[in-house]
């Protein structure tokens, strides 16, 4: 009669321990270099999708700050061309030249008497003589710098890498590089009227354009809020030149 098979056998249990000990053993070399290198690869991905939002958000702060800064620079330049004190159009005798025109202006800018609504970088509010806004060149492109008497230059606006200039027009629609006042022919009888142009600037891309009107207003206030001789020494009348910073 053949004996009962022991439950207690050495060979299987060395074989039970053998299947124990490779299922503990867990991942190969080769199964964890490529959870190593998959792991890699997602994490290269997050910090790729990390460092593209990051740039993502410092390009929108800095475009949204040169947007601002182009509009707080624009409504300035506005502010400055309707403030300007032009006198009305008149018999004159002699015709008005740059160095006795309350505004004159050619393609790099624009000078002349202005009254000043409310402050700007540019100067206080009131009336301020001879406000010389110019497009200043730079290596890498223009900057607009705007200067008055008595007061360090102020770069108004930052163009770089763009090339500007500035336009003038009588009607919104001819445009010429510069701009002196005009006066009625001699001998005609006719009372001072209004006197006005279009100021523009341009950049060589196109990315900014401005246009605004200056104006003498109405001949019978003229003159009314101009810069008086007794309120501080104000200088000499505009004259057409490049401010330094």
């Amino acid at each position: 009669m053949p004996l009962p098979e022991s439950p207690f056998r050495p060979d299987r249990d060395r074989a039970s321990r053998r299947d124990g000990v490779s299922a503990w053993r867990g991942f190969s070399l080769i199964e964890a270099l490529v959870v190593l290198v998959v792991a890699g690869m997602a994490l290269m991905l997050v910090f790729s999708i990390g460092l593209r939002a990051v740039d993502a958000g410092f390009r929108l702060g800095r475009r949204s700050l040169e947007t601002a800064d182009l509009r707080f620079a624009d409504e300035t330049l506005r502010r400055i061309v309707r403030g300007v004190e032009m006198a009305p159009l008149a018999v004159t005798a002699p015709a008005p030249t740059a160095a006795t025109a309350r505004f004159a202006g050619d393609a790099r800018g624009f000078v002349g008497d202005v009254l000043l609504r409310s402050a700007t970088p540019c100067a206080d509010a009131g009336p301020v003589r001879a406000l010389n806004v110019r497009l200043q060149a730079r290596p890498e492109g223009d900057v607009l710098i705007c200067a008055a008497p008595g007061r360090a230059p102020t770069m108004l606006l930052d163009l770089r890498p763009r090339r500007a200039r500035f336009a003038y027009s009588d009607d919104g629609a001819a445009w010429r590089d510069g701009w002196r006042p005009s006066r009625l022919p001699l001998g005609l009888p006719a009372p001072p009227r209004e006197q006005s142009v279009y100021v523009r600037l341009t950049t060589d891309d196109g990315a900014i354009q401005l246009i605004e009107r200056a104006s003498s207003g109405r001949p019978e206030l003229a003159g009314r809020d101009a810069p008086r001789p007794d309120a501080g020494g104000l200088p000499a009348p505009p004259t057409i030149g490049e401010p330094q910073l």
